[in-house]
Formats: C-alpha cells, structure tokens, sequence
C-alpha cells in the first residue's frame, strides 16, 4: 500500500488524489497531490542550471529559485495513471481510516514515498524553529523595554536564522543606542520658544 497514489475522501468530503506514506493498522497518512506548475518543474534542476538559465534575464522573466525554508512539495513526474505531472504537498497530510481509500491509481517508487518521508520530517523541524524564534523575538523585545540582558535571546535568534536559511540581518547592534530615541548629531536643532 505504501507507494501507492489513491483516490480519498478526506474529512471535508473531499475526493482528493493522494500518496500512501504510512501505514498503521487501520490508519493511513497521506500526501495530497496537486498538478505541477513550472517552478515545481523547473526546481527539479540543479542549483547551477537554475542559474545558468536564469541569468541574463530581467526580474519579471526569470523563474524564482526556492529558498530552504520554501521548499515544501515533492515533484513525482507523471506517473502511469496521473494526467499530468505532479507534486505531492506535505504540508497537507491527510490521517485516515482504511474505509476513506476510494480507488488506486497508480504507484510510485519507494525512492520519492522516502524523499517525501525526509521532507515531512525538514518541514516539522522548520515549524519548530520558526515557533521557537517567534517566542524569542517576544522575549528579546521585553527584556529591551525592561532594560534587562537579551544577548542570549540575540544569539540564539542568529543560530535559529542561520539553521532556517534566512537572511541574517544583524543591523541592530551596529547602531549606537541600541535603536533607542538618539541624540541628533546631524543638521541644525530646531528649538521651539513658544509664542505664536
């Protein structure tokens, strides 16, 4: 059963293609399928031709590169018994009953249900962490309004970032007065005496 890609009715009613990644006595966990667009196709590639056939070409006509934490489909291709080239999405995992199972219609390799497996796993981690610095991010602006140390919360953002895959932006600390109100050190102060 695992490997197979399935007609099921999910727990919206909805009849929806899906792929077979675990089996547990009388549940299933499933991978919804949709329809591959070109990024999906063209993310297939290798870093190095993506940006061989990117180059060159102006914003609106190149074809965005997916970041690490962008990165949530699996392209099976077109398999026999699909009408088109697929992707299975997991981020949209359906748990079943065995009864839910409508139809087969047709298979894949274990190579891509494993791919899918590691990908589940990538992605619950990546919640995790964007969990975690969301919590941190609240605490490290608390303990700046309470005037309180923070640089553990800073560091541990900066690890968290760096694990996640985005831009590490450390600006803040560069700046003098911490982003606090500043002392004017530029251009002329205006002082307002009163009177009208």
């Amino acid at each position: 059963m695992i490997g197979n890609i399935y007609l099921i009715r999910n727990d919206n009613k909805k009849v929806v293609p899906a792929l077979c990644l675990q089996k547990e006595e009388q549940i299933v966990i499933m991978g919804q399928i949709r329809t591959a667009n070109e990024i999906d196709i063209f993310n297939t590639q290798t870093r190095d031709e993506m940006e061989n056939y990117n180059r060159g070409r102006k914003g609106k006509e190149q074809i965005k590169i997916r970041k690490k934490y962008e990165v949530n489909t699996v392209f099976i291709g077109q398999p026999h018994g699909l009408k088109s080239k697929s992707v299975v999405m997991v981020n949209k995992l359906h748990k079943i009953k065995l009864y839910q199972v409508i139809k087969q219609i047709a298979q894949v390799s274990d190579e891509i249900v494993v791919q899918c497996i590691n990908l589940v796993d990538h992605v619950q981690r990546l919640s995790e962490l964007k969990r975690e610095l969301h919590v941190l991010k609240k605490k490290s602006q608390l303990a700046q309004i309470n005037n309180e140390k923070y640089q553990d919360y800073e560091k541990r953002i900066g690890q968290i970032i760096e694990q996640i895959g985005y831009k590490n932006a450390e600006y803040r600390n560069e700046r003098p007065f911490l982003n606090y109100r500043e002392v004017p050190s530029s251009g002329y102060i205006k002082i307002y005496r009163g009177g009208r």
